[in-house]
């Protein structure tokens, strides 16, 4: 009687961790999400930057169009001042100067420009509001950031051949013509700001009324 011999010997594979291949292409896909995962985050934060900028542009311009547009809206023919028949002292799309009851024994005397900042021959620019008191002009609206000189435009009252304000010609170089301020019936406010020049910009408009109506104290400044 034979016996046939068995081969019984079994062969154990050692663990031999990963291959250099499968290593690569591990950090390969690693780096693709975190290159996904950064440029969404950043995506996110600038539009989250973006959104705050906007913001605080449009409360800029909104709170110089608030001040400006209550001052303008109390604006007041002084009595007392030879040649004086109106609110207003100068004009142009720049600046403005009138004189306005802000409820002291007279009217006082406003001055509102836009202005480039200093070193710059045009914008970015600062908004100022200015009051004469004392015999001096005090800063009522300091530094507001804007981006256009262009802040005020000037209309004629409607009439019943033209029921539409008619826009004023006033030059870039202004005017101190009490005839043709006389014709100021509404003021047109065009305010556009921005945090920095790569922010969002931000543009507020206001259409104000002009009440002229004599104020009867004399004007002291």
């Amino acid at each position: 009687m034979s016996f046939r011999s068995v081969d019984t010997r079994i062969t154990i594979r050692e663990d031999r961790g990963f291959t250099l291949l499968e290593l690569t292409i591990a950090m390969a896909i690693f780096s693709v999400l975190s290159m996904l995962i950064m440029y969404t985050l950043n995506g996110f934060v600038t539009l989250q930057n973006q959104t705050l900028n906007r913001f605080y542009a449009t409360s800029s311009a909104q709170n110089i169009i608030d001040q400006l547009s209550k001052d303008i809206r109390t604006a007041v023919t002084p009595s007392g001042i030879s040649g004086q028949i109106t609110p207003f002292v100068s004009a142009s799309p720049t600046s403005l100067t009138f004189y306005a009851n802000l409820g002291g024994s007279a009217p006082t005397e406003i001055h509102a420009y836009a202005s480039p900042i200093p070193g710059n021959v045009g914008c970015p620019c600062q908004f100022h509001e200015d009051v004469y008191q004392g015999g001096s002009w005090v800063p009522r609206i300091d530094g507001g950031y804007v981006v256009g000189l262009n802040v005020f435009s000037y209309f004629s009252a409607p009439t019943p051949s033209q029921p539409q304000p008619t826009l004023l010609s006033i030059s870039s170089l202004g005017t101190t013509s009490q005839t043709t301020l006389s014709q100021i019936a509404e003021i047109g406010l065009n305010v556009s700001t921005s945090i920095n020049p790569n922010s969002p910009l931000a543009t507020v408009n206001s259409l104000i009324e002009i009440r002229n109506v004599a104020f009867s104290p004399l004007v002291t400044s």
